[in-house]
C-alpha cells in the first residue's frame, strides 16, 4: 500500500505551480482555496497538504495531479508501504462505489427509506464518537447520490452544504428557492425582500431591553448578523407581513414559516433535502434556526422537507423528536465491520490478516481504511469499474 512523502509533495507544489494554478489545482480537488488558512502560495499548499492528510485524501492529490499536470513527477511522492502476499481467490474487479457504500449500508438505508416515505423520520442527526474521520463528509455524499436515483418516488431536490464555509441560515433558503424556482415562493420571496428594505440602513431595534444591531443582507444576497439569540418552538400563530422587525429570532421565524407554507402549496410532487455538513462550525443563530425547523418537522407540519445534520457535536435533541427525528452515532470501524466489507473479496485466511494490517494503518477512522484498501487492491493488480 502507498504512503505519501509530504516534504516531496510540498517541494512539487511549490515549484512546480503558480499560485493561479495551486488554485485551480484546488478546484479540482474540491477544496475552497480562499478557506484554507494563511496567505500565500506556500502557506496555501502547506494547508491543503494536511487538508487532504486529514481526510486521507493524498491519493486524490496524486489520481487528479496526474490527470491535469502529467509534466509534474507525481510518482517521487508515492512511497511504497508494508503489504500482504496475494493469496489464491481473490478477486480481479471491484466496484468502487459498491465498496465505500457497503462500510455505511445501515445509513445509506436509513436515508434511501426516509426520502422515499418509507418510513416515519424525515430528518436525521449524525455526530462522531471521540476525534473526527469518521466519514461524516463522504456519507452525506452518498445521500447526495442517493437523491440522484432514478427510481426515486418523488422528484427530490438536494442541496448540500458545507459550515466551514460561513453557512448562514438565509443562505440556505435563497439557494433553495432558487434551486427550485423563485416563482415557487411568492410570498417567501415578498417577505424576504420586505426585511431586507427595512434592514438595509443597519437600524437599531430593541426587545427586552437587548439592543440588536443588523444589516440581512447585502448586495450579493450574503448576511452578516450580530444578536444574542434563545430557541424554542415556533407555535402555531400565522405571520403578519406588514409586522415591525422586532428580533432576529422573529426574522428566522417568519421567514422559515412562509417558506414551509409556500412549500406545501405547491402542486407538484416535490421534496427537497437539506445536508448539513460539519455543524459544529455553525454560529449559535444559524444553530437555534435548525433546531427550529427540526421542531417543525418533528410537528409534521411539512412532508415535504427532508434535514440532515452532521457534525462533531450533536445538534440539541429534544425526546418529542423521536418519532420524526433519527439521531445516529457514528464511531470508527470495528474489525468485524471491515471484514463485512472484505467478505466479497478473497478467502477468510486471506481477508482476516488484510483487515489487521487496515486497522493497524488506519487505526479503524473509516475513510483511511478505504483509500488503504483501494491502494492495496491497486497494487495487487485487482482494477475497477
Amino acid at each position: 500500500m502507498a504512503e505519501y512523502n509530504l516534504s516531496k509533495a510540498f517541494q512539487l507544489l511549490t515549484l512546480r505551480f503558480s499560485e493561479n494554478e495551486l488554485q485551480n489545482f484546488c478546484f479540482e480537488l474540491e477544496v475552497d482555496y480562499e478557506g484554507l488558512s494563511g496567505t500565500g502560495k506556500d502557506n496555501k499548499a502547506r494547508e491543503l497538504l494536511q487538508y487532504l492528510e486529514r481526510r486521507a485524501r493524498l491519493n486524490d492529490l496524486v489520481h487528479i495531479g496526474r490527470q491535469i499536470r502529467p509534466d509534474v513527477p507525481w510518482n517521487s511522492i508515492v512511497e511504497e508501504s508494508q503489504h500482504i502476499t496475494p493469496r489464491d481467490g481473490m478477486r480481479t474487479k471491484y466496484s468502487r462505489k459498491k465498496l465505500r457504500t457497503s462500510a455505511r449500508k445501515h445509513e445509506v438505508e436509513m436515508f434511501r427509506q426516509i426520502i422515499n416515505y418509507e418510513t416515519t423520520f424525515r430528518g436525521l442527526l449524525m455526530h462522531s464518537e471521540g476525534k473526527g474521520g469518521v466519514g461524516k463528509s463522504t456519507l452525506l455524499k452518498m445521500f447526495e447520490d442517493q437523491c440522484q436515483a432514478p427510481l426515486l418516488k418523488t422528484p427530490t431536490a438536494c442541496l448540500y452544504f458545507n459550515a466551514e464555509r460561513f453557512l448562514k441560515w438565509q443562505t440556505i433558503l435563497d439557494k433553495t428557492a432558487r434551486k427550485v424556482g423563485t416563482h415557487y415562493f411568492p410570498n417567501y420571496m415578498a417577505l424576504s425582500t420586505q426585511y431586507n428594505i427595512q434592514s438595509s440602513h443597519k437600524h437599531r431595534v430593541t426587545s427586552n431591553n437587548v439592543q440588536l444591531e443588523s444589516a440581512f443582507y447585502d448586495s450579493s444576497g450574503e448576511n452578516s448578523e450580530s444578536s444574542q439569540t434563545s430557541s424554542g418552538k415556533f407555535g402555531k400563530a400565522n405571520y403578519a407581513e406588514e409586522a415591525p422587525i422586532s428580533t432576529l429570532e422573529e426574522v428566522r421565524i417568519n421567514l422559515i414559516r412562509v417558506f414551509l407554507q409556500d412549500l406545501n402549496r405547491i402542486s407538484e410532487p416535490i421534496q427537497l433535502v437539506w445536508l448539513v455538513d460539519t455543524a459544529e462550525k455553525l454560529d449559535e443563530g444559524t444553530k437555534a434556526w435548525l433546531t427550529e425547523i427540526f421542531w417543525q418537522i418533528a410537528e409534521g407540519d411539512t412532508e415535504r422537507l427532508v434535514l440532515v445534520v452532521a457534525g462533531r457535536n450533536r445538534l440539541r435533541y429534544e425526546p418529542q423528536w423521536i418519532d420524526k427525528i433519527a439521531d445516529i452515532s457514528l464511531s470508527i470501524f470495528s474489525k468485524d465491520i471491515i471484514m463485512e466489507v472484505l467478505q466479497p473479496m478473497g478467502s477468510s485466511a486471506h481477508i482476516n490478516l488484510l483487515a489487521d494490517l487496515l486497522i493497524e494503518k488506519s487505526q479503524g477512522r473509516p475513510l483511511e481504511v478505504i483509500t488503504y484498501l483501494e491502494d492495496y487492491l491497486s497494487s495487487q493488480g485487482v482494477g475497477h469499474d
